[in-house]
């Protein structure tokens, strides 16, 4: 959500195809809950790849280890041990062997540009990809895969224009939501066909390339999308499943992120730009306050219906003094759980002669170009990986809680680094400084716009 939507605020910053090297400033763009982790939450940065908890630390897995500079778009476990799908900027990958090694998904056209994935959460092996860049070759395409990402079908539906929201309702698994410059779409049966819906209010106009769909409401239903634009963000909520729209705020500032509580009776949002909204009452009464850190996102509840801890994001490198915070009250005070990228010295376990490890090898979480890593062993040990057959305890009832998810220690034998330095080399890249300068630039006019 958080690269779409600074994709299309800043599209003279991030041309097509730019390619998103290892190091620039990485940020969360996303926070998941994997089966493979039992709980613990795995953080998809945009230049770097993944970070996972597997107990008290993270481990880390480079972009690398996929394809070089695959930045990645989302990651999912697939039903057989050891395999996962990853969506990245360099295609769709495969793994069987827990991330240790990758191979190219079979059935999607070359140039392809994945800019969603989702799995489904009672069928793992079933996936759709929604395509955010493309060619001739490659159409923007929404494909599926019933065979864990093994094979895909010929799109059923294509546009002449990038997608950028796919939404799967978590009670109703088999409706998701599709949104783009072609405009609005939903889909019944998991994926396999879609059908046009207009998201539109009777004294608004709403461009389709605006309409972002954000979260489904728990107990309620409804289905909330986001109306980016300037100078203000509509937040609307649909009873029908997208038939027939109703206003319930605006906002100052393009929304991040959304997230309801587990009854669906509070909401809270992250905007782009230094605001969060809540509301104790969704449909119709909103308050704005400064974000917690800079660069607040990611906002995520944790597994399970019934959960009500809160996980966010934050960018260290704006100033936050964490990467990774829960919370216990919805969003009122954060727990710190991972300061910054470069506190973590786990690596990803796979054996020193596999890509993953071979790759990863010399190249330092959280460092811009240009970084050299000044420790030993990072990619070395014999363990196949994070083993499911080694998984300990559940989200329930992990035996140790790092604040992210209290999951066993032993659910994978990580490989540690020796304790050293990671020095990075002076200047930044272009690309992360054209975003920079562009969120400066809109931050000034918001200012002026409120005086």
């Amino acid at each position: 959500m958080r690269r779409a939507a600074l994709g299309a605020l800043l599209a003279g910053a991030t041309l097509p195809g730019a390619a998103w090297a290892h190091g620039e400033n990485p940020r969360v763009t996303a926070i998941l809950f994997p089966a493979p982790l039992k709980g613990g939450p795995l953080l998809v940065t945009d230049t770097q790849g993944v970070f996972g908890y597997f107990g008290d630390e993270p481990r880390w897995l480079c972009e690398d280890a996929v394809a070089p500079s695959a930045a990645f778009v989302g990651v999912a476990a697939t039903s057989a041990p050891g395999g996962w799908v990853v969506a990245s900027q360099a295609g769709v990958y495969l793994s069987t062997d827990d991330a240790c090694s990758f191979a190219p998904a079979a059935g999607l056209p070359g140039g392809l540009v994945p800019a969603a994935l989702s799995g489904h959460p009672q069928r793992p092996d079933e996936l759709v990809v929604a395509a955010g860049e493309g060619s001739a070759a490659a159409p923007f395409g929404v494909s599926r895969s019933l065979d864990a990402g093994r094979t895909f079908a010929a799109p059923d539906l294509t546009a002449d224009t990038p997608w950028h929201s796919l939404l799967r309702d978590p009670a109703a698994p088999e409706r998701l939501y599709l949104s783009g410059g072609a405009g609005a779409y939903r889909s019944d049966d998991a994926g396999a066909t879609w059908a046009p819906i207009e998201v539109a209010l009777p004294d608004e106009t709403i461009a389709p390339g605006a309409v972002y769909f954000l979260s489904v409401r728990p107990g309620a239903g409804e289905v909330w999308a986001a109306v980016q634009r300037v100078p203000d963000t509509l937040l609307l909520r649909s009873t029908d499943a997208g038939e027939t729209w109703h206003r319930a705020t605006s906002l100052p500032d393009p929304v991040e992120s959304l997230v309801f509580d587990a009854t669906g009776a509070r909401a809270m949002v992250a905007t782009l730009f230094g605001t969060v909204s809540h509301s104790d009452a969704p449909e119709a009464m909103w308050a704005d306050a400064p974000a917690p850190a800079p660069g607040f996102g990611c906002l995520t509840r944790g597994p399970g219906d019934g959960n009500e801890a809160l996980y966010a994001c934050a960018d260290a490198y704006q100033g936050a003094s964490w990467t990774l915070a829960r919370s216990e009250d919805f969003g009122r005070t954060w727990q710190p759980a991972l300061t910054a990228f470069q506190t973590v010295t786990q690596r990803w376990a796979c054996a020193a002669d596999t890509p993953a490890a071979l790759a990863c090898a010399d190249v330092c979480p959280g460092q811009m170009p240009g970084a050299t890593c000044d420790a030993d062993g990072g990619s070395g040990g014999t363990d196949a990986g994070p083993g499911r057959e080694d998984a300990g305890a559940d989200a329930a009832g992990g035996s140790r809680d790092a604040g992210a998810g209290g999951v066993d220690a032993q659910v994978v034998g990580a490989v540690g680094i020796q304790p050293g330095t990671c020095q990075a080399a002076p200047g930044r890249g272009r690309v992360e400084v054209a975003l920079a300068a562009g969120l400066v630039c809109l931050a000034a006019a918001r200012r002026r716009r409120r005086r």
